[in-house]
């Protein structure tokens, strides 16, 4: 298994090195940030999977990610919130998924894992209700629990 953690840690650290620094294309920009949740619904999968398929409690689920996966604190920060400054993060992860089990999920395309959120702390958590407005990076990313990425485009 440290193996494994190693391999993850490796590739989030790759992907992660190119972001944005704030100042990118949408295109761009979608693409790290999927890349990101990528990385965070990989990390979470680890964890689950040590953790009797358990996912981690609200509020704390980014310090057990990160402590667990060894992820740098980057891999939580949405590539257009970067510029802000430091301690600002804008990904949350999804409330109903608190210490519920893997195994207890029977559609997981219908539940979101990770999204672009208006709430910019540490250990964000919410739904998808809080999606911000305006869009960022020409549409809303949310990983879904099933490993796909989808965009939520702007309202008309």
């Amino acid at each position: 298994m440290k193996f494994l953690h190693f391999c993850f840690a490796a590739l989030a650290l790759l992907l992660i090195s190119f972001g944005c620094g704030g100042n990118c294309s949408d295109v761009h920009a979608r693409a790290v940030c999927i890349e990101k949740q990528r990385a965070l619904y990989y990390g979470i999968a680890i964890y689950a999977g040590d953790h009797d398929g358990a996912y981690p409690l609200t509020g704390t689920w980014q310090d057990r990610i990160q402590l667990y996966a060894g992820l740098p604190d980057s891999a939580f920060v949405c590539p257009q919130i970067e510029s802000i400054g430091p301690n600002f993060y804008g990904i949350a992860f999804n409330t109903h998924l608190a210490r519920i089990y893997a195994s207890t999920i029977t559609d997981p395309a219908s539940y979101s894992c990770f999204f672009d959120t208006a709430i910019l702390t540490r250990n964000a958590e919410s739904t998808a209700s809080t999606l911000p407005i305006p869009v960022r990076h020409g549409g809303n990313v949310i990983f879904r629990l099933d490993g796909a990425a989808v965009l939520i485009p702007p309202p008309n």
